[in-house]
């Protein structure tokens, strides 16, 4: 028997699999919220576990993939993963530049 989630995750990767245009779009708002999540994880004065990140990440691309399937616009859905994983949608101020 599969949870909720897992099903949530077939269902939305069958719609992509028809789509593959879309998906890249998709994949491009992921690694943005990815990436503000790692700046999070990074300039966080706390020190993360693994697991506690891993659990962040999980919980913000459940919501992704949830704002997928209610139709969401794609240019918010990292907005959303992001209030998801218990952030806010901005750039945390202590976050290291890209090199």
């Amino acid at each position: 028997m599969q949870s909720n989630e897992q099903d949530l995750v077939e269902r939305v990767r069958k719609r992509l699999k028809r789509d593959p245009a879309r998906a890249d779009r998709l994949r491009v708002e992921w690694n943005k919220a990815s990436e503000l999540l790692a700046g999070y994880g990074a300039a966080s004065p706390k020190r993360w576990k693994v697991y506690e990140m891993h659990h962040i990440i999980a919980r913000a691309r459940a919501a992704m993939l949830a704002g997928i399937e209610a139709g969401i616009p794609d240019r918010e859905l990292w907005v959303h993963a992001m209030h998801a994983a218990g952030f806010p949608a901005a750039p945390h101020p202590k976050r290291k530049p890209a090199k």
